[in-house]
C-alpha cells in the first residue's frame, strides 16, 4: 500500500520533527510512504532542518 502525507506548515519546526518520527514509527515492510511538506515561508530553519532529517528516515520527503 502507498501512503502520502501532506503536511503544511508555517515555523513549526518543532512539530515536524515529531510528526517524522511518528510516521516512522509507525511504518511496515509492506507500506510504502512519502511524506510532502508545504511550507509557507517559515522563518525558523524549517528548510534546514528538513535537509537534515532526509537522511535520517527511510522514506522520501519532498519539499
Amino acid at each position: 500500500m502507498k501512503v502520502s502525507f501532506c503536511i503544511p506548515t508555517y515555523n513549526r519546526v518543532k512539530f515536524i520533527e515529531d510528526l517524522l518520527e511518528s510516521i516512522n514509527n509507525q511504518s511496515s515492510h509492506s507500506l510504502i510512504v512519502e511524506v510532502c511538506i508545504s511550507d509557507n515561508a517559515s522563518t525558523d530553519g524549517t528548510e534546514e532542518s528538513i535537509n537534515i532529517w532526509r537522511d535520517r528516515f527511510n522514506f522520501p520527503i519532498l519539499y
